[in-house]
């Protein structure tokens, strides 16, 4: 601990401070890259306090609409609802977490440019459930459907505190 605060704390400020620092980039986008856990989603509670917003659950705030949707459907529709989704809510930025469901490979989505393109609209930080290998942003392993790996990406990464 540093400061009395337990490493959420420093994480979320670490997260919080990207932000400020991307606020005004072309897609302002911190991905929060560790695998999910109480202390991933503690860091991103204490961001979305600190923004003025709530933690959007995507799995289970997305599922809830895509499962609405017929089968043939989701994969085309799936970025117009995730949108219509963050433009309900207080606060500027928006903070994901769970965000699973978006590397599920009957939906056909590249989880990266689709947040990307999301943040277009709005500054986000959102939850990566992976890692960061050698600057590469990681979600699976090789020969998994949900597999994804992208060599230095352009987005600003924060991992969780060691």
């Amino acid at each position: 601990m540093t400061d009395g605060l337990c490493p959420a704390d420093l994480w979320g400020r670490r997260l919080v401070t990207a932000l400020e620092q991307v606020r005004r980039d072309y897609h302002p986008l911190v991905l929060s890259a560790a695998p999910r856990s109480a202390a991933h989603s503690r860091a991103l509670r204490e961001v979305a306090e600190a923004l003025g917003t709530r933690v959007v659950n995507v799995n289970l705030e997305l599922g809830d609409l895509l499962v609405t949707m017929p089968s043939t459907e989701r994969t085309v529709r799936l970025a117009e609802a995730l949108h219509d989704l963050l433009a309900a809510g207080d606060g500027e930025a928006r903070v994901l977490d769970a965000t699973e469901i978006l590397f599920e490979a009957t939906l056909g989505q590249d989880p990266l440019r689709l947040l990307q393109s999301l943040s277009r609209f709005r500054p986000l930080v959102a939850a990566w459930p992976g890692a960061v290998q050698q600057g590469s942003l990681v979600h699976g392993w090789p020969g998994h459907p949900e597999f994804r790996c992208y060599e230095r990406p352009q987005v600003v990464l924060v991992e969780a505190p060691q």
